[in-house]
């Protein structure tokens, strides 16, 4: 039985690996760098909004939509609930965000933004090992 600690870890490394070969992994970086202050000044749900607002859709190629699809994933992995009524990936997350924003009390939003800035620190140590050599030579 993994720690908290380790599926974190496991999930932030597997997240990661998934932008190596992305040409937008500079993005990626410069926005996990930025991820934990954002959920610590601005408050998950304002954060998953802008990230779906700057995904404009896509969440298979470009960071902001990649990075909200990898929250929202990690975060509903921990509902009991079955969460594949929604359709497609964007209608989850949009479902999820909405769900959030109407349903959810304080403690749920707490214990979620807690989830979140521990999965985005995970993100951000290992992105920055991953990466920070990589993306200074490209240009």
């Amino acid at each position: 039985m993994k720690t908290l600690k380790q599926e974190y870890a496991t999930t932030a490394f597997r997240f990661v690996e998934e932008v190596r070969d992305k040409n937008f992994k500079k993005d990626y970086l410069s926005r996990v760098k930025k991820l934990p202050s954002m959920i610590t000044h601005n408050g998950l749900l304002t954060t998953l909004t802008f990230l779906y607002s700057k995904a404009k859709g896509d969440l298979e190629n470009k960071a902001d939509g990649v990075i909200l699809r990898q929250l929202t994933e990690f975060l509903q992995s921990f509902e009991k609930k079955n969460s594949e009524q929604y359709k497609s990936d964007k209608e989850k997350i949009r479902g999820f965000i909405k769900e959030l924003a109407e349903k959810t009390d304080s403690k749920g939003l707490l214990l979620y933004t807690k989830r979140a800035l521990q999965l985005s620190q995970w993100l951000k140590r290992i992105a920055e090992g991953t990466f920070e050599g990589e993306t200074s030579n490209e240009g």
